[in-house]
């Protein structure tokens, strides 16, 4: 479609032409782009105005042909006689693009007609000048999902703002945006620094005994403790029934009361003593008192032993002295000859229930004779004044372990009661001395006996340890505060019966002349020792996981006491006399901690070594 312009112009343009001071661009210079926006917007354009002031243009205009150029703008004045000068825009980074205003396409003669009213103004380009400089915008980046390691470090290319996300610089230590540095603000995978010996160790430690199957299910770390921080933290009380590496704490009893370590009398029969078919039983029975060391007699009916030799009657033993005395070591206990006792029990059968009730009646009503070992640390008089004033229910625990403490303590100190006339009797009729040089009652040893009880002892003393350590673990896994003066007493007295099985096993063996391979009993000993340690360890970083708090209570002089237990209550009486005997003893305690086990020849070093790390308030 052809457009008339000479009639629009003549109908809507002035009679006079405007002057070259009116024109818009006579103070600007040109600066054409290389781009092909700014090439197209012009060329683009159906409507320019003629710089002769009488025309109008419909044709296309090129500005980078000179030729044209020349010829539109010669009547301007000087400057266009000057060739064109074409400067790039310099290249500023972050300025947004400037839009060139474009006239709309006429397509009819009546829109120009409507439009031609007005003058219509060569499109001018804002030049910032080139030495102001000018800011750089900044470009927040954007969290976007991580799809690959490769897309890590691709910016991204959403232009709205967004919350900048800062993080600690690993070289510099300073805060960061997100994705500023060399790894992108992505976390170091793998160790920063090297590990430290103890950090050695355990890693050494973990590639033997592996993550337990709870958090290798869970993906968590795990750690050599049974059970471990992160299954203690998951289950918390339902760990019983999720046990950690399928082990409970009740499990330990197995390694503390091991049968080779000879806490306990040896189980022997009739024929070790005397040999097969040389030897007789009555069927007469006599019931006579047996002593654990203190308190009341337990009485058993007996029935006497006729040996076909009277002088397998006399026995050597090994003894030790109580309390062991500054010189005593392991290898120094004094043989005595002492007359047998020619008799055994009747009946077996209800040997460990008799036995079990009379330990309660010891701890109950006699513990007050229980021979100590004379220590600087005093505590086990405040345990047993707490469980003398805890209701029954709470006090169940430190009862068991009271009795377990006694049954490995003195078990294999069984005696008689040499002026009993039952015991008067059977050693006349059996041609024994009664009485000693000095004209004392000779005393006898019941060793056929004391093999009987050693094949109950051990049964009963399992039974016990297992039933401490489940109510242990139940109690620990709640994580009340309340709970823990009886917890932290029932594993001291836990830890006391440790360190005496440790005494008895050093010990050479009451009837060492009758132990086949003695030495080699001496070793496996030594090595029941060793897993006696690792059972300590994971007993104590048990309970350190559950209670360090409160624990870390006990290094405080006073106080209000810890959360949820009285000041005035039993319980908040025994923190304080705990607090008390530790700062009594603390040279002690320290001296205690820095012994090893594998250099325990001294009998005195068996005691208070555990209780020591127990009590270790860091």
């Amino acid at each position: 479609m052809q457009v008339d312009a000479s009639n629009s112009v003549s109908s809507d343009f002035p009679s006079a032409p405007p002057s070259v001071e009116e024109f818009p661009i006579s103070d600007h210079r040109f600066s054409w782009s290389s781009s092909a926006a700014s090439t197209t917007t012009f060329a683009n354009s159906p409507l320019l105005l003629g710089c002769d002031n009488d025309r109008v243009h419909t044709e296309s205009f090129d500005p980078f042909n000179s030729l044209a150029f020349h010829q539109d703008f010669e009547n301007l004045g000087g400057w266009a006689d000057q060739p064109p000068i074409i400067e790039p825009i310099p290249n500023i980074e972050g300025i947004r693009a400037i839009a060139i205003p474009q006239s709309n396409p006429r397509t009819s003669s009546s829109s120009i007609s409507s439009s031609s009213s007005s003058w219509v103004e060569p499109p001018q380009i804002n030049e910032p000048p080139l030495e102001v400089e000018i800011p750089r915008g900044i470009a927040i980046p954007q969290r976007i999902p991580r799809r690959s390691p490769s897309s890590a470090t691709s910016t991204s290319s959403s232009s709205g703002l967004g919350w900048v996300q800062y993080q600690v610089n690993s070289s510099t230590r300073r805060l960061v945006p997100s994705g500023a540095g060399p790894n992108s603000g992505r976390r170091q995978r793998g160790r920063t620094r090297g590990l430290t010996p103890d950090q050695r160790k355990n890693a050494a430690l973990m590639r033997v005994v592996k993550a337990c199957s709870n958090c290798r299910k869970r993906k968590e770390r795990c750690d050599p403790g049974i059970p471990c921080k992160s299954c203690i933290e998951h289950f918390k009380g339902d760990l019983i029934n999720h046990p950690c590496r399928e082990k409970l704490l009740a499990d330990l009893s197995t390694v503390f009361l091991s049968e080779r370590l000879g806490w306990h009398p040896s189980a022997r029969s009739l024929e070790s003593f005397l040999g097969p078919g040389s030897f007789t039983i009555s069927s007469t029975e006599y019931m006579i008192p047996l002593s654990l060391g203190f308190g009341p007699y337990l009485y058993r009916s007996v029935r006497q032993v006729w040996p076909t030799d009277i002088r397998q009657l006399y026995h050597q033993h090994i003894v030790y002295d109580w309390p062991p005395s500054t010189h005593s070591t392991t290898s120094n206990g004094t043989p005595y000859h002492h007359a047998v006792f020619p008799a055994i029990l009747s009946s077996t059968s209800d040997l460990q229930e008799s036995l079990d009730a009379h330990l309660t009646v010891l701890v109950d009503a006699h513990f007050r004779h229980f021979p100590l070992f004379c220590s600087p640390l005093r505590i086990l008089r405040d345990i047993y004044v707490l469980y003398k004033k805890l209701p029954s229910a709470h006090a169940r625990i430190l009862q068991q372990s009271l009795k377990l403490l006694v049954l490995v303590h003195i078990g294999g100190d069984t005696t008689l009661n040499a002026l009993d006339p039952a015991v008067a009797h059977m050693m006349a009729a059996a041609g024994l001395e009664t009485t000693s040089a000095d004209g004392a009652p000779a005393a006898p040893t019941p060793c056929f006996i004391r093999g009987q009880l050693g094949g109950v002892m051990p049964a009963l003393a399992q039974e016990l340890m297992r039933d401490v350590l489940a109510r242990l673990e139940r109690l620990a896994l709640s994580r009340q505060c309340s709970q823990w003066p009886v917890i932290v007493s029932s594993l001291a007295v836990l830890l006391m019966t440790v360190e005496s099985i440790q005494y008895h096993a050093a010990k050479v063996g009451y009837h060492a002349s009758y132990d086949a391979q003695p030495a080699q009993q001496q070793l496996e000993r030594a090595k029941c020792q060793a897993l006696d340690e690792q059972g300590v360890d994971a007993l104590l970083g048990f309970y350190r996981a559950c209670y360090g708090g409160c624990h870390a209570r006990l290094g405080e002089d006073g106080g209000d006491g810890v959360e949820g237990i009285g000041v005035s209550g039993p319980e908040g009486r025994f923190v304080e006399a705990l607090r008390g005997a530790i700062r009594n003893a603390e040279p002690y305690l320290q001296e205690r901690r820095s012994v090893s086990v594998e250099k325990l020849e001294d009998m005195n070093c068996f005691f208070d070594r555990l209780l020591a790390k127990l009590l270790e308030v860091s």
